[in-house]
């Protein structure tokens, strides 16, 4: 007896051992699609269980761990719905331990997957919320997965406020890591920036090191790329295909390729006495009545504007949002998160000014800044969803020469022009 026992407990060892070797494979692969199991999580079979009248609880094995296999392997073979089938069946027996141990929440995380894959959106936000539910103290970073996939859901749907919420709270999480914190912050601020919460975004910003600020564009890519909001035209030069029409970035380059940003030209903090800016409904054109700077001297003619309307004018900052130098390159004044000073009083609500460097009341308005002048209107029109009737000049808002007879005629024509032009005569 002694020796049979012997052979039965090490062939029980043997089979023991192998099983383990194939739950570790199967938790690593587990691993691999995000559900952040480990290979202890995944516990022996158990046989399927049986009522005290004799009948069979359950079709398929219930502990969690077999639970886990079968559905990684429903999905594995892409059978979304015979997935979305097995978990409502499973979990609505699941064993009661499962929620302690994270299993129940990566089980409802899962489903919701297949749900989003099979275009059951909302149904798929509904088992977010229910995975989330199901986190507890002990479920070792599945809380924090939860909520970034349920945040990015949101993003996809046009919810950014939600989505939010939800990234701020998965920021929260203990021990998420380097990496993941960063993926998750780079995930925050482009959902700030969507919701219009800009100062939000800044303050993230600032929390990114130099690989998070590296990695904002393409973040944006994969968390606006499906929006339904960018079915505008576009538009040449801009940077970041996906940003959501409407939106204002944090960086002006992400509306026209190569705006140089105010760190440029060493502009001055903002200060406090401004307003945010509202919804962008029209733009206004300006010249600065100055002699157009040098090659060399525009940083300084910068500088001095920003002077003159800090001091003089005593306004927050340079009152435009953008100046158009002689070669045709722009500038980012005012940052288009803030209101700016230029139309005067109610007229600069939701009003972008662009002002171009030189008088053009005596002169006129150089080919090179022409062009630089369309094409920032062209992005600027684009981003915000401006009519082109909404390109006005300050002496369409009140008594002034600004923007001087030359360029005036120059941006009726653009008004009227059948494609974005502003050919000279």
């Amino acid at each position: 007896m002694i020796h049979e026992r012997s052979v039965i407990e090490t062939h029980h060892a043997a089979c023991k051992a192998a099983f383990m070797r194939h739950t570790s494979i199967v938790a690593t692969s587990l691993l691999a699609v995000g559900l952040n199991l480990t290979a202890t999580s995944c516990a022996l079979p158990m046989p399927d269980s049986q009522a005290e009248d004799g009948r069979s609880t359950s079709r398929w094995v219930t502990s969690g761990s077999d639970v886990e296999m079968k559905a990684l392997e429903y999905q594995r073979n892409g059978q979304n719905g015979k997935l979305v089938e097995f978990l409502d069946e499973s979990l609505s027996r699941h064993v009661a331990g499962a929620r302690k141990s994270g299993e129940r929440a990566r089980l409802e995380l899962m489903r919701a997957h297949a749900l989003e894959r099979l275009g059951r959106r909302l149904s798929a936000l509904n088992a977010f919320g229910r995975a989330w539910q199901e986190v507890s103290p002990n479920a070792n970073g599945v809380g924090s997965e939860i909520l970034q996939q349920w945040a990015r859901l949101e993003m996809n749907m046009g919810d950014y406020k939600s989505a939010m919420d939800h990234y701020a709270r998965a920021l929260r999480a203990r021990d998420l890591g380097r990496n993941r914190e960063r993926d998750i912050r780079c995930s925050l601020i482009v959902a700030c920036e969507a919701a219009g919460k800009l100062s939000q975004a800044s303050d993230q910003i600032a929390r990114l090191d130099h690989k998070g600020r590296a990695q904002m564009s393409s973040t944006r890519t994969l968390l606006l790329r499906d929006q339904t909001k960018r079915k505008r035209p576009a538009t040449p030069g801009v940077v970041d295909a996906f940003l959501p029409a409407g939106v204002i970035p944090m960086n002006p380059s992400l509306i026209l390729a190569g705006i140089r940003p105010r760190e440029d030209w060493g502009a001055r903090n903002i200060q406090p006495d401004h307003v945010p800016m509202r919804p962008i409904t029209s733009i206004t054109v300006h010249h600065t009545a100055m002699p157009a700077p040098g090659q060399f001297n525009t940083i300084a003619q910068l500088k001095q504007i920003q002077n003159i309307h800090t001091g003089d004018n005593g306004w927050a900052d340079v009152g435009y949002h953008f100046i158009v130098d002689p070669s045709g390159q722009a500038w980012e004044g005012r940052r288009l998160m803030h209101q700016g000073a230029h139309a005067g009083g109610s007229a600069n609500i939701g009003n972008v000014g662009v002002c171009l460097m030189g008088n053009f009341e005596t002169g006129r308005v150089p080919s090179a800044q022409a062009a630089g002048l369309t094409n920032l209107l062209d992005a600027l029109r684009a981003q915000f969803e401006v009519d082109r009737s909404e390109v006005r000049t300050h002496r369409e808002w009140k008594a002034t020469t600004c923007p001087g007879q030359h360029l005036q005629s120059v941006v009726a024509r653009y008004r009227t022009a059948p494609r974005s032009t502003l050919a000279l005569q």
